[in-house]
């Protein structure tokens, strides 16, 4: 899923769209696994 996707997703369900939020987003959906708070960090 891209930005573009990600943003739609969270504008359509009533979040406020910020680029932590697009960011923190985009690493858990093409996340292979479970990642950690640490995982997404040092992405």
């Amino acid at each position: 899923m891209n930005q573009q996707e990600i943003t739609m997703h969270l504008r359509e369900s009533g979040t406020r769209v910020t680029p932590q939020r697009v960011g923190i987003a985009e690493a858990v959906i093409n996340s292979t696994d479970h990642p950690s708070v640490q995982q997404i960090l040092e992405e």
